[in-house]
């Protein structure tokens, strides 16, 4: 059910012991944290012009228009995304809670 990236994703949180739908729902939390964490860090680098126009963008609801626009106006996405990513899985890795504790406290900070 899972491909090459979500098995890995899944020994690396340590979720190996979960059931497959709870590994389902865990990693299903883990993308939606991660999209708002790459979210506040696009946002922190456009202007106020740009936020206006990726509001826009966004609300139309392309995902393909909005990831293009990203990518032309956030030179540094992927390396945004590729950031963030690390920095969920290490403050998770690190925690001896339980996951979805740490997913609340990360998506505060």
């Amino acid at each position: 059910m899972f491909n090459d990236q979500e098995k890995e994703l899944i020994k690396e949180l340590n979720l190996e012991s979960f059931s497959e739908e709870e590994q389902t729902k865990q990693l299903a939390s883990f993308f939606r944290t991660l999209n708002m964490k790459v979210s506040m860090a696009v946002e922190d680098t456009l202007k106020e012009s740009q936020l206006r126009e990726f509001a826009e963008i966004s609300d139309k609801g392309n995902d393909d228009s909005t990831m293009e626009w990203l990518k032309t106006a956030v030179p540094d996405y992927d390396q945004i995304v590729v950031n963030q990513t690390e920095l969920l899985k290490k403050d998770i890795q690190q925690s001896g809670e339980d996951y979805l504790a740490v997913l609340n406290k990360v998506i505060d900070k």
